[in-house]
C-alpha cells in the first residue's frame, strides 16, 4: 500500500468524513509547496556559495596584483576565472551588487565575506577608502 494512502486513511479516520480524492489533492498541493520552498532555499544557498567563491577570486586577483605585474600568468588566471564565474551569475542576474560595511561584504543581506581582524580585513580597507557598493553589470567590460 502507498504511504500516501496510509496517511489519507488516517486523516479520514480522524475527520470521520471526507473525500479521499480531495484530501489527496490537498496533500499533494502542500507537498508541492514544501518542495518548491526547499528548492528555493537550496537555490539561495547555492547562489550564496557561488557569490562567496566569486568574491574570493576577486580578492585573490587584487592580492596577486600587489605581487606581480598585470600581465603575469597568475594575475591573468585569476582574472579569467573571475570573469568566467561572473558570466555564470549573469545568466540569471542583470547585475551583481555587493554592499561593503567595515566588518563584511554582503549580497542581498547575506554575508559573503567577513573578517574580524581590521588590519587584514579587505572590507574595512574598501570601506575606509569610501567604497560602499561594488557592482558588476552585465555588458560592462
Amino acid at each position: 500500500m502507498d504511504p500516501l494512502d496510509d496517511l489519507l486513511e488516517s486523516m479520514e479516520e480522524l475527520s470521520g468524513e471526507g473525500d479521499k480524492a480531495e484530501a489527496r489533492e490537498v496533500l499533494q498541493a502542500t507537498a508541492a509547496g514544501l518542495t518548491e520552498a526547499w528548492q528555493d532555499k537550496a537555490a539561495l544557498k547555492a547562489r550564496i556559495r557561488d557569490l562567496t567563491q566569486l568574491l574570493h577570486i576577486f580578492l585573490k586577483a587584487g592580492k596577486t596584483l600587489r605581487l606581480y605585474l598585470d600581465d603575469h600568468t597568475f594575475f591573468y588566471g585569476f582574472v579569467q576565472e573571475f570573469i568566467d564565474r561572473l558570466y555564470i551569475q549573469f545568466e540569471t542576474l542583470d547585475a551583481v551588487t555587493f554592499e561593503v560595511t567595515p566588518e563584511s561584504i554582503c549580497w542581498d543581506g547575506h554575508v559573503i565575506f567577513s573578517n574580524p581582524e581590521q588590519r587584514s580585513n579587505m572590507a574595512f580597507k574598501l570601506y575606509r577608502d569610501g567604497i560602499r557598493l561594488i557592482q558588476f553589470r552585465r555588458g560592462c567590460t
